[in-house]
C-alpha cells in the first residue's frame, strides 16, 4: 500500500507540474504575440524563453533553477529582466532584503541609505560612490524603489554601472496567466520610466 501512495503521489505532482508548463507555455506564446517579442517553447519538460523590446526596453523572460537555502534541493523561479536605455552616475546595486546577501559580494565598497522617512530599511544598496549615488535619490525614484523593492513574494535586483542598467525580477510564480504576466511587465517598465537616467 505504501508503495502504491507514492507512485500516485509522484505521478499526481508530475501531471500537475505538467499542466502548469503546459499553461505557461500558451500564455508566454500569447504575450509574446501581442507586443512582438521573441518566443522559443524550449522542449516538452523545459520552460519557454520570451525575449525583445518592451515600451523600447529590452525584455527576457525565463525560468531558473536555483538552490534552495540548504543547499539540498531546487526551486525554480521565473525570472524577468530589463535592460534600461543608460547608464548610472556610478556602479552599484539596489536589492530587496532576500538578495541582500547576493548584493554583498559584489566588489562595491561603500554601504548607502538614502536620506528620507519614507526609505524602506529592509532595501539594500552598496555602490562605488556614495557621493555619485546620492543625487539619483528624488522623492519619485525613491518611491519606485520602494514599490517595487516590497512587491509581495517577488525578490528584485537593480544593477548599475556607467553604461548598462538591469532590472531583475524574480518570482515563485510561473506566471501562467496572460493578464497576471503583462500587468507584472508593464509595471516594471512604469517603474523604468521613472528609474532611468
Amino acid at each position: 500500500m505504501l508503495w502504491v501512495f507514492f507512485a500516485v503521489f509522484i505521478m499526481g505532482v508530475f501531471f500537475w507540474s505538467l499542466q502548469i508548463l503546459m499553461r505557461q507555455k500558451t500564455a508566454w506564446k500569447q504575450v509574446a504575440k501581442r507586443h512582438n517579442l521573441n518566443y522559443a517553447a524550449g522542449g516538452m519538460m523545459s520552460s519557454p524563453i520570451m525575449s525583445g523590446a518592451f515600451r523600447n526596453y529590452g525584455l527576457s523572460v525565463y525560468s531558473e533553477a536555483q538552490l534552495d537555502e540548504d543547499a539540498r534541493g531546487k526551486r525554480y523561479r521565473t525570472v524577468i529582466q530589463m535592460e534600461l536605455k543608460s547608464g548610472m552616475p556610478t556602479e552599484g546595486v539596489i536589492a530587496s532584503a532576500k538578495l541582500s546577501a547576493v548584493a554583498s559580494q559584489l566588489d562595491l565598497q561603500e554601504v548607502y541609505t538614502p536620506d528620507t522617512p519614507d526609505w524602506n530599511h529592509g532595501t539594500y544598496i552598496r555602490t562605488r560612490s556614495e557621493e555619485l549615488l546620492a543625487p539619483y535619490f528624488t522623492p519619485a525614484r525613491t518611491k519606485a524603489i520602494n514599490a517595487l523593492m516590497t512587491i509581495n513574494g517577488v525578490n528584485v535586483l537593480f544593477v548599475f554601472n556607467e553604461k548598462d542598467t538591469l532590472l531583475r525580477f524574480e518570482t515563485p510564480d510561473p506566471l501562467d496567466d496572460v493578464s497576471k504576466m503583462e500587468r507584472l511587465i508593464n509595471k516594471i517598465a512604469d517603474a523604468a520610466d521613472i528609474l532611468s537616467v
